[in-house]
């Protein structure tokens, strides 16, 4: 779970600070939807912190807690992912691959 939880965040951060910014560039109409995907990370990432907390003390643990924990977690994720792919796919699909050379020569 731990290890599954820091490649989320990895991947979150790196979506924030490279591919938001360069897809909001050439489409900044869709600014809002940016925002909400940024949003919808930051409710996983404290989710995942409320995990990773009550992981934190296995002697107190309770796995009930931790259960229902995780389901608000997958579910908000899930919710994230089918949002993410219908608003971003059809962003990405209209990137031409292989890219170009650099200036467009």
């Amino acid at each position: 779970c731990l290890a599954f939880c820091q490649s989320l965040e990895f991947h979150h951060t790196t979506e924030d600070a490279h591919l938001f910014p360069g897809m909001a560039a050439h489409h900044p109409g869709l600014s809002h939807v940016f925002d909400r995907l940024r949003e919808e990370h930051r409710t996983v990432a404290r989710l995942q912190g409320a995990l990773v907390a009550l992981l934190g003390d296995l002697a107190l643990a309770e796995p009930e807690r931790f259960r229902r924990e995780l389901r608000r977690m997958s579910d908000a994720l899930n919710a994230h992912l089918d949002h993410e792919e219908e608003v971003l796919l059809p962003l990405l699909a209209d990137v031409p691959w292989p890219p170009g050379p650099p200036g467009g020569a």
